[in-house]
């Protein structure tokens, strides 16, 4: 199994972080310790509030948050993924239901996309570090610390297209830095894998990834497809 959520992003992300606008006068209100952090989907965004969607672990039960405080359409958009800190009242993090929304942070997001094993390879080897990567229903995401300076050029999910049609399709975790002597920075992704994912040729992913300098290569199954690895 991929490396989970032990202890689910309790370090805020250092790159492309919004605050949670909100119609409550008081923005000093504090993140109380019992706080959950989840990866999420913008579903609906007016002026009573908002709702997000998410998932605990591959193809849990669909869950449903929504929160009455307002969130500003110049900066959140339907259909991205966010990281978001909240509390509810039922103390569960995977609980439908009212949340109280802290803060909403902006991730990488996008879509798996097909390249040459060329570029597969190119997008392959600059320094990065996976501490978290696991999928929740179409999405994997992700947790990395690289040295940046403003943002990587690239970081999104890149599929061999001479593997595409396998079984078992080749994914890579795609990054660039856009400074190799940058700082040290933390940063999220949330990435769309229906692109490979949902193509009735597709029974799993191997997803290549870079975790304190080794390559590692983890299987992810279609839940109701039992298969045997490529090799």
């Amino acid at each position: 199994m991929m490396k989970s959520i032990s202890k689910l992003l309790m370090m805020v992300p250092v790159l492309m972080a919004a605050m949670l606008c909100s119609c409550n006068d008081d923005n000093d209100t504090p993140i109380p310790s019992g706080a959950f952090t989840v990866f999420a989907t913008l579903e609906r965004l007016d002026n009573t509030g908002a709702t997000f969607t998410t998932q605990e672990l591959d193809d849990s039960e669909l869950v449903t948050y929504v929160t009455t405080q307002e969130l500003d359409s110049k900066i959140y958009t339907v259909g991205k993924r966010y990281v978001i800190v909240f509390s509810n009242q039922s103390g569960k993090r995977f609980q439908s239901g009212e949340i109280t929304l802290y803060m909403a942070y902006s991730v990488f997001n996008g879509k798996a996309e097909s390249h040459s094993a060329a570029d597969c390879e190119a997008a392959f080897k600059d320094p990065v570090n996976l501490s978290m990567i696991y999928r929740t229903g179409k999405w994997l995401n992700v947790e990395a610390t690289a040295p940046v300076g403003v943002q990587p050029k690239v970081f999104t999910v890149y599929v061999d297209q001479a593997t595409i049609n396998n079984e078992v399709p080749e994914v890579y975790v795609a990054f660039k830095t856009d400074n190799i002597n940058g700082p040290e920075r933390t940063f999220f992704g949330s990435f769309d894998l229906s692109p490979v994912w949902n193509l009735s040729t597709c029974h799993g992913l191997r997803v290549h990834y870079f975790t304190k300098g080794v390559e590692t290569v983890e299987v992810i199954n279609k839940t109701d497809l039992p298969i045997k690895p490529e090799l």
